[in-house]
């Protein structure tokens, strides 16, 4: 089973899966879009430091149309449900460094 975070600040080079809503930013178009990307320490010299590989897009979605969200959460609980990932929110994430700090402090 592979986890999925849903936070940002993981150690840098580690290798994980990301998933989000990309946004263009756009004026004109407001273009959006659920992704799940596979990050990790690029290998070869020179930047990008990281390199990230969609594993999974969702829909397309421009001009102000809703749906990229609902799309990663149903794509993501999809996956949870069949057993293939662990999605981990930052909430989560923040417990478990607090619990490891603690334990390597005693």
């Amino acid at each position: 089973m592979q986890r999925v975070y849903l936070v940002g600040g993981l150690p840098w080079g580690s290798e994980h899966l990301s998933a989000y809503v990309w946004y263009c930013g756009d004026e004109v178009c407001d273009c959006s879009q659920a992704q799940v990307v596979r990050v990790g320490p690029n290998r070869t010299a020179g930047p990008p430091w990281v390199t990230r590989e969609p594993v999974w897009e969702g829909q397309f979605y421009s001009d102000d149309e809703q749906g990229a969200e609902a799309d990663l959460q149903q794509h993501l609980a999809e996956l949870e449900a069949a057993g293939e990932i662990e999605v981990v929110t930052a909430q989560m994430y923040r417990d478990a460094m607090s619990e490891s700090k603690r334990e390597s402090n005693q």
